[in-house]
């Protein structure tokens, strides 16, 4: 699906015309709306010299700290400031955590559960993720990134298709990827950020995740972590990012389940995954109050986790 021009030179001129700009990201940030939010971030203000600020209801996880550029998060969000509102990622108003009253609003984001919050929408389902959708952005408004910016733009395309190993992955995202890196994106940063920056506890965290891995007859396979394993390991619900591109190597699964706790919100963060083709876990996502993509997709509520233990009788 090509990006509508006009409606590209839209956002353009909603940027360049706005006095000042807030940039939000989605809850618990992933790669893909940092990346997002850095390139918006960039275009405003040193393109076109805009006052802008970052807002995320959650603060970026420290691995995150070896990047250039990476946005500076504010939490509390007073819309009545800023003329502009532009959310990157957000699959619903739901999670940009924020209650959105404002009228310019430009919503730009690539889950099929996306409702078109916005005033100006620009989703695009068909898009491997929101960092790609920025890239075709900036070919259509003749940009070249940075190398800096180029570096996050292939981050969250790098995050979003599983390292180019989900279905997710067409020739325009390995079209896009060896544009960013022929624009100095640096690939090696990426991948140290990724894979090879975890801490001892970290991956004690993952050992006890993968040790409490069940499965039912259906091959339905969930998997928790509470708040008491989170401070035994001297870890925080941030740490198990990236864990689930392992649970989905797990070839009998049908969907796999992660659930958190998350004590600084009192909710139960949920993750879903399917490497089969005919189930939808975004629908069952969506009955829990989340959403996100076919074979990807989450909720939060409210609560607490509880272990139940049952005997049987032989």
């Amino acid at each position: 699906m090509q990006i509508n021009k006009k409606l590209a030179n839209t956002i353009l001129e909603k940027i360049k015309t706005a006095n000042k700009i807030a940039i939000i990201s989605h809850k618990n940030p992933d790669p893909d709306t940092i990346g997002s939010n850095a390139t918006i971030k960039y275009i405003a203000e040193k393109l076109y010299n805009k006052q802008t600020e970052s807002f995320c209801i959650d603060t970026i996880p420290p691995q995150n700290n070896n990047l250039k550029n990476i946005p500076t998060y504010n939490t509390e969000l007073t819309q009545s400031n800023f003329d502009l509102l532009i959310t990157v990622d957000c699959g619903s108003e739901a999670q940009t955590g924020y209650k959105l009253n404002h009228n310019n609003i430009i919503n730009i984001d690539h889950h099929p559960s996306n409702n078109n919050y916005g005033t100006t929408n620009l989703v695009l389902e068909t898009y491997a993720s929101t960092t790609l959708i920025l890239h075709h952005l900036l070919k259509i408004w003749k940009i070249t990134p940075p190398p800096e910016i180029a570096t996050l733009l292939l981050y969250g395309l790098y995050f979003d298709t599983g390292s180019f190993m989900h279905p997710n992955t067409t020739k325009e995202v390995y079209t896009s990827a060896s544009e960013l890196l022929q624009q100095g994106a640096n690939q090696q940063l990426i991948i140290k950020t990724l894979f090879k920056n975890y801490t001892y506890n970290k991956l004690k965290l993952w050992g006890k995740t993968f040790s409490n891995l069940k499965a039912n007859k259906k091959n339905n396979i969930t998997t928790a972590i509470t708040t008491k394993d989170f401070h035994k390991l001297k870890t925080t619900p941030n740490d198990l990012n990236g864990i689930l591109n392992y649970l989905g190597t797990i070839k009998e699964a049908k969907i796999i389940t992660l659930l958190k706790e998350d004590e600084t919100t009192n909710t139960i963060k949920g993750s879903f995954r399917t490497n089969d083709d005919t189930i939808n876990v975004s629908e069952i996502a969506k009955q829990l109050g989340g959403g996100g993509h076919k074979k990807a997709s989450g909720f939060e509520i409210k609560g607490k986790l509880k272990k139940k233990v049952y005997w049987t009788i032989k």
